[in-house]
C-alpha cells in the first residue's frame, strides 16, 4: 500500500473512530448484559449513538484499577515483543482483562472468556470452509459453563460474541480481508447483534474492527503500549439489563424488543409493550414453503393453543434489496416473522364463544417424572415396562441423527438411492398442488448416473477421508437432512409402539418387538462403550424384519419403513455436487405419499389406540417370568362359583329367610366392573 493511500486511510479511520464507535473490543459487552453502573439521570441523558465525547471516557473510576493491575501490565510488553505468530500471550492478556472487568462490575453475570481455536482439545473450533480457522474467539463461559470436552469439541458460531485475528507479520490488505470475513460470518449467525466487533492484532500493533450491514469499519492502528482503547467502554443507556431494540415494520415501530433466544442464524425477540414476538432468520431462497404458512395451517380451523399466530411475514430489505447470503450452493434470504401470542395459556370454558378447547394431558406429572404418576393407566403401563417409555423423558438420544452424534461424515454409508418418481396419477396432483414452486425440487428427477442430483466419486472420497477422521470432522456441517433423519426415528418409535384400535393384548414372548426397541432405547451419545451407533441394525433391516417387528395390524407399513431407511442411510454430504438443501425431505415425502395413495385404494384406514402402547418387556427377564407365573396361578385358582361344597352343611344354624332372599338377589345381580379412568387429549 502506498504511503499516501495509507495516510488517507488513517485519516478516514480516525474520523470514523471519533464519530461512529468507541475503540473498544469490549463494547460488545453492553449488548450481552455486561459493563458499568450509571445513575438514572445519566441513563436518561445518554444519547443513543456514539460520538467523540463518549470515547475513552471511563464511566467508573474503577477502570484505573484495571489499568494498574500488575499482571495485566506485565503481559502488555510480552504480547508486543513476540515477533512470530503466537496466540498464548494475547490470549492471557484478553482473559486477564475480561476477568478484571467481570470482578469489578459484572459479578454474578457470566464470564466472557477467549478460547484458542488452535487448541488440540477444541477440534474445529470456529472453523468454516470459506474463512478458514479463526484464531481466537470470545464466548460466554464456554457454552454457558459446560466445559466437558464432548460439548466444547465444536463450539457453534452462534455462541461467539467477538473474533480475534492474529498475524505474525501484518499484511494490511490480506489480514483485513480475512478478519472482515470472520466478522461477517459471526454476524450472520448472531443477527441479535447489530454490530459485531473484532480485533486485528500483530506483534507490534492492533486495531478494532466493527462490522454491520454497511460493511467493515476499522479504527486507528494502536501500539501495544496504548492498551486503553482495547479496554475502555463507551457509555450506553442499557447496561446491566438485556439489550433492547426498536424494530421498524413499515410505519409501525416495535419498541424495546428484548432478545429471548439466539439460535443458528436465528434470533427471537419479545416486544415489551404487547404480546408480540418477532423472529428473524435466514431461509432457503428456493424453499417451497414459508414458516408462516405452517402456523396458518395450525390455526386454519380455529385458534390452536400453544402456537403463535402469524401477523406478517416478509423479507428484510436493505436499501430496497433483500439481504442474501451464500451457504455452499444455497442462497438464503433474511426473513422476519411478526407473531402474536397469549401472555399466558388459559383454559377457556366450552360455553365461551370462539373458545379454544384445551385439555390437560393424561398425566402431566408422569410426563415430568414417571415416579409421580397418578393415572392408573400410566402406572399399569410403567409397571410392565423394563425400559422407560419414550414419553417419560425428553432429549432422548434415539431421535438424534447419526452424523451429529458422530460429529463427522459417515463414510460407511455409501449405498445411495435415486429420488423416487411418483406414480402418474399422484404426480399430476402433486405438480398442481406445488405449481408455484420456484426451487425445481418438486419436479426433480434423477438422471441415469445421479442420486439426488449428485454423483459419488469413490476414489476421491477415499483419498480425502480414508484414515483421516480429522478431515471427516472438519468437513461435517449440520444440514436439514439431519432433521429429516430425526423425523424418521420418530416414525420408527411411533410405529413400533403403535397399537391398532381394538387389538387384543400381545404376549412379548410371541412378538419380536423387544429386539429393535432395545437398540433404540439403549442408544447413547458419546458413549465410549458403544462407539458404533446401535441403530444401524434398524437402518439396514429388510422388509421381512420390519414385518416381524411391527404389530400384525401394521405389517403393510413394512415396505414404507424399509424404503425410508434406504433414503436416510447414505452420507449425502460426500456426493458432488451437493443435493438440494431439502432433498431428503422431498424423498421421504414422495415415499409416504405413494404408500398413502396405495393404502387409500386398498381401504387400509387404521385407527390407533391412544390409551396404550405395545409391551416392550424383555421376554427373558425375571420380571416377565414372574408375572407369567402369577397370571398362571390366578388362572388355576378355584373360583367361588366352581365349588361343589354344600355351604348349608357348614352353617351352625339356618339363616333368616329374608337373608337368603337377599343373597339370591346379590348372586343374580351383575356386579359393576371398575373401569380404569381414561383420558383423551383434545
Amino acid at each position: 500500500m502506498h504511503a499516501g493511500s495509507r495516510a488517507k486511510k488513517e485519516r478516514r479511520c480516525k474520523h470514523i473512530a471519533r464519530t461512529h464507535f468507541a475503540s473498544s473490543h469490549f463494547q460488545l459487552w453492553h449488548t450481552l448484559s455486561t459493563v458499568t453502573e450509571m445513575s438514572n439521570s445519566e441513563a436518561q441523558n445518554t444519547p443513543t449513538s456514539f460520538h467523540s465525547a463518549m470515547l475513552n471516557k471511563p464511566a467508573n473510576e474503577k477502570i484505573e484499577d484495571i489499568l494498574q493491575d500488575r499482571e495485566l501490565r506485565s503481559l502488555i510488553p510480552k504480547c508486543g515483543s513476540n515477533r512470530q505468530t503466537s496466540y498464548g500471550m494475547l490470549l492471557q492478556l484478553l482473559n486477564r482483562a475480561s476477568l478484571l472487568i467481570h470482578d469489578k462490575w459484572t459479578e454474578g453475570q457470566k464470564l466472557m472468556i477467549f478460547v484458542d481455536a488452535h487448541n488440540p482439545s477444541l477440534v474445529n473450533l470456529l472453523h468454516d470452509f470459506r474463512t478458514g480457522e479463526q484464531d481466537l474467539g470470545m464466548v460466554l463461559d464456554v457454552t454457558n459453563g459446560l466445559t466437558d470436552k464432548a460439548l466444547t469439541d465444536k463450539i457453534p458460531w452462534h455462541l461467539v460474541s467477538s473474533t480475534v485475528e492474529w498475524h505474525g507479520e501484518r499484511d494490511s490488505e490480506d489480514s483485513t480481508v480475512e478478519a472482515s470475513a470472520n466478522l461477517d460470518l459471526v454476524n450472520r449467525y448472531r443477527p441479535d447483534l447489530v454490530t459485531m466487533y473484532g480485533v486485528l492484532a500483530s506483534p507490534d500493533r492492533y486495531s478494532i474492527q466493527a462490522y454491520c450491514a454497511c460493511g467493515t469499519i476499522e479504527s486507528l492502528v494502536y501500539n501495544w503500549a496504548e492498551i486503553e482503547p482495547l479496554l475502555f467502554l463507551s457509555r450506553c443507556a442499557n447496561i446491566l439489563e438485556s439489550p433492547s431494540w426498536d424494530i421498524r415494520d413499515g410505519d409501525e415501530v416495535y419498541e424495546n424488543c428484548v432478545v429471548q433466544s439466539v439460535l443458528d442464524m436465528t434470533w427471537v425477540a419479545r416486544v415489551e409493550s404487547s404480546p408480540v414476538v418477532i423472529k428473524e432468520s435466514y431461509r432457503d431462497r428456493g424453499a417451497s414453503f414459508r414458516e408462516g404458512e405452517i402456523y396458518d395451517l395450525l390455526h386454519a380451523k380455529g385458534p390452536s393453543p400453544g402456537f403463535v399466530k402469524v401477523k406478517k411475514e416478509y423479507d428484510v430489505l436493505c436499501d430496497g434489496r433483500p439481504i442474501m447470503i451464500g451457504l455452499g450452493h444455497t442462497t438464503c434470504i433474511k426473513t422476519r416473522l411478526i407473531m402474536s401470542t397469549l401472555k399466558m395459556h388459559v383454559r377457556h370454558p366450552r360455553s365461551q364463544r370462539f373458545a379454544a378447547p384445551m385439555a390437560r394431558p393424561a398425566d402431566m406429572n408422569a410426563e415430568i417424572d414417571p415416579e409421580k404418576a397418578v393415572s392408573l393407566t400410566f402406572v399399569a403401563q410403567k409397571s410392565r415396562e423394563e425400559i422407560d417409555p419414550l414419553r417419560c423423558r425428553t432429549g432422548t438420544p434415539m431421535f438424534v441423527a447419526r452424523s451429529p452424534v458422530l460429529g463427522g461424515l459417515l463414510l460407511g454409508s455409501v449405498n445411495f438411492r435415486r429420488m423416487l418418481a411418483l406414480p402418474c396419477d399422484v404426480a399430476a396432483k402433486y405438480q398442481t398442488a406445488h405449481a408455484g414452486d420456484s426451487s425445481g425440487l418438486r419436479a426433480f428427477r434423477d438422471g441415469d448416473t445421479t442420486h439426488h442430483g449428485g454423483v459419488y466419486h469413490r476414489k476421491d472420497v477415499e483419498r480425502k477421508y480414508c484414515g483421516n477422521s480429522e478431515q471427516r470432522r472438519r468437513d461435517f456441517r449440520h444440514q436439514p437432512r439431519h432433521d429429516a433423519e430425526s423425523v424418521f426415528w420418530c416414525m420408527v418409535v411411533f410405529l413400533l409402539l403403535a397399537v391398532p384400535l381394538g387389538s387384543p393384548e400381545e404376549d412379548p414372548e410371541e412378538s419380536c418387538l423387544y429386539a429393535p426397541w432395545k437398540l433404540l432405547a439403549s442408544h447413547r451419545l458419546f458413549s465410549i462403550y458403544e462407539p458404533a451407533d446401535s441403530r444401524l441394525h434398524i437402518i439396514e433391516a429388510d422388509v421381512p424384519s420390519w414385518e416381524a417387528w411391527l404389530h400384525p395390524g401394521l405389517q403393510h407399513a413394512a415396505r414404507l419403513m424399509s424404503l425410508l431407511a434406504a433414503q436416510v442411510s447414505p452420507e449425502w454430504g460426500i456426493i458432488q455436487p451437493p443435493p438440494y438443501m431439502l432433498h431428503l425431505h422431498e424423498a421421504m415425502q414422495r415415499i409416504i405419499l405413494t404408500h398413502i395413495h396405495v393404502w387409500d385404494k386398498e381401504n387400509k384406514d387404521i385407527r390407533f389406540d391412544t390409551e396404550r402402547t405395545r409391551d416392550t418387556t424383555d421376554p427373558n427377564s425375571w420380571t416377565y417370568q414372574e408375572r407369567r407365573t402369577r397370571q398362571a396361578a390366578a388362572t388355576l385358582a378355584p373360583s367361588k362359583k366352581s365349588t361343589n361344597i354344600d355351604t348349608s352343611v357348614l352353617r351352625k344354624r339356618p339363616l333368616p329367610e329374608e337373608d337368603d332372599d337377599d343373597d339370591e338377589e346379590e348372586e343374580e345381580q351383575e356386579q359393576p366392573i371398575a373401569k380404569i379412568p381414561s383420558f383423551r387429549l383434545i
